[in-house]
């Protein structure tokens, strides 16, 4: 051990994966970079080790990390006793909104934010980043110290206009040091890279302005933007003396296409649109300025991706499980089935009262996911007969189903549930605890208490007795380490994202798991079930799919 120390020249706990030496000797001093790698590839270890390194050449005195909520506490309650070296002393501080106004935790917080010769680490949720009083403790903590400040999971942050990507980039010109981080960097477009880059260096995908960005990589299309553009122009007071002759419908055609043609480079000023507009229609700039507020291009196919990837690859670095990792293979088993009588004549109702609202009535996308919702709900058992009426359980095919497969699984076994709706997650442990004992399974969800979570997660990891752990994978599916100790994974109900999917399957295969991995998908055949499940397995986004008639498809 005392050799190999000698030869990563600097102090480590555990001995690393050859993917995690190589980079560290190439990048360790690197003032920013982006960890791709694969979930399981082991990212939290090398930023510790990075951590380290920098704190030992004095380089920096304090991390800052940033991290979905639950996993930013187990950055500093695991992983940082796990990776830092017994010779380093440092002192930590979680931030957590509802906590910080306590009297001891401000003790705490002014403490740590006394300058020694420790190195300091913090953790904050993005959730508590957008709090001014969150912000502003992370902002005094980088103006005090030099810091490294690391973003995991940094697609969360994805939409420029949000107000945790606004937060995150306000912070970006404090850290000396940067690093972001992601299993699934791009989980609809290109465009998901776009903050996450830009916080660790402004301009640094060849764009200061996300539209331009945009522009370059995608092929964009509107047909109701420049129609709406056009609308404008037409309503002037300068056109309103009555029908458009020919030669002016020529012209406001082709300044049409002039603004239309700037926004997709960059949104809409004074300035610009004095340019772009003759005199005489300059009394439409106000309506074209807050238009080019909420425009929203469509993508319909993307370019240039060669360009794009070679950029990215001058600060990034990708590794997947399948090429640093031995791991056992997993394997996929489709469990379909069809509704009960009950349960397809409700859904089949449902379905008539859905096509009959969408012909007289315009849906926001919003209100289309909500009653999707609503099927996704029935599938599962459940049935609410209106918006302000309880659900009530109608149906438990589906969990005597889960059952069944459950009751052919080896005692030896080890099993993640995952599920999107609480009432399932309920229904499920209620039956389990019935059929195997108390003992025998635990829950990790919304209703979860905090103080329970952590004993929930060691009890299904240490007790050979504790055989399910029943989940939703916001909760339980995202920054878990541990649940490797599990060879069976069963999607009980999807998310409608494929990211949540992936994440959650990914508990259990990682490193340090010994044996094969089968993963189980439960879906109902001819319903929303099926043609969910389709969209995820295309690596697809169910907002996007619920355009136009595509909607009534899906049920």
């Amino acid at each position: 051990m005392k050799n190999f120390k000698q030869k990563l020249r600097y102090l480590t706990k555990l001995k690393p994966f050859n993917h995690q030496y190589t980079h560290f000797l190439k990048h360790r001093d690197a003032k920013f970079w982006a960890f791709l790698w694969d979930m399981g590839t082991g990212k939290t270890k090398i930023i510790f080790d990075v951590t380290v390194h920098l704190f030992l050449n004095k380089k920096i005195d304090c991390l800052v990390l940033v991290a979905p909520n639950g996993v930013h506490k187990k950055h500093l309650t695991k992983a940082a006793p796990e990776h830092i070296h017994t010779s380093i002393t440092y002192e930590t501080f979680i931030y957590e909104s509802k906590k910080i106004k306590i009297k001891k935790n401000k003790h705490l917080l002014n403490s740590f934010l006394l300058k020694n010769e420790n190195l300091k680490i913090i953790s904050i949720n993005p959730d508590a980043l957008i709090t001014k009083q969150g912000f502003d403790v992370i902002l005094q903590v980088l103006v005090k110290f030099n810091c490294y400040m690391v973003v995991d999971e940094f697609t969360d942050f994805k939409t420029p206009t949000s107000k945790r990507a606004k937060q995150l980039l306000k912070l970006s010109n404090y850290p000396l040091y940067k690093a972001i981080l992601d299993g699934t960097p791009i989980q609809k477009s290109p465009m998901d890279i776009w903050v996450g880059f830009n916080f660790l260096q402004h301009g640094c995908l060849g764009h200061t302005f996300y539209m331009s960005f945009k522009n370059e990589y995608c092929k964009l299309d509107n047909f109701k933007l420049r129609n709406d553009i056009y609308k404008i122009l037409k309503q002037s007071n300068f056109y309103k003396k009555g029908n458009l002759s020919i030669k002016e419908s020529c012209v406001i055609s082709d300044i049409t296409d002039s603004i239309f043609e700037h926004m997709k480079g960059e949104r809409l000023s004074n300035n610009n649109l004095s340019n772009l507009l003759p005199c005489d229609l300059w009394d439409c700039k106000t309506r074209l300025l807050s238009l080019s507020r909420k425009a929203y291009f469509t993508e319909t196919s993307y370019k240039n991706l060669d360009k794009l990837n070679n950029i990215i690859y001058k600060f990034s670095s990708r590794y997947l499980k399948n090429e640093c990792l031995d791991l056992p293979k997993s394997t996929t088993i489709d469990i379909p089935y069809y509704l009960d009588d009950k349960t397809n004549q409700l859904y089949q109702k449902l379905k008539k009262d859905l096509i009959a609202e969408y012909n007289t009535v315009t849906m926001s996308t919003p209100y289309k996911l909500t009653l999707l919702l609503r099927f996704q709900q029935l599938l599962g058992g459940f049935f609410k007969p209106d918006f302000e009426q309880d659900q009530i359980e109608i149906s438990t095919q589906r969990v005597d189903l889960l059952l069944n497969q459950l009751s052919k699984i080896a005692s030896d076994h080890k099993v993640l549930i995952f599920c999107k709706f609480t009432s399932e997650i309920k229904q499920i442990i209620k039956k389990l605890k019935l059929e195997y004992g108390t003992e025998s399974t635990v829950d990790y969800y919304g209703e979860t208490k905090a103080k329970d979570r952590e004993s929930n997660l060691t009890e299904f990891i240490q007790n050979p007795n504790c055989k399910y752990f029943v989940a939703n994978r916001k909760s339980g599916g995202v920054g878990l380490d541990g649940l490797q100790v599990a060879s069976y994974v069963v999607n009980y109900s999807n998310e409608a994202s494929s990211r949540y999917q992936l994440q959650a399957v990914d508990r259990a295969i990682r490193s340090g798991q010994k044996n094969k991995v089968t993963i189980l998908n439960i879906y109902a055949l001819e319903t929303y079930d099926e043609r969910l499940r389709d969209i995820l397995m295309g690596n697809k986004i169910l907002a996007d799919e619920i355009t136009g008639d595509k909607f009534l498809d899906l049920v």
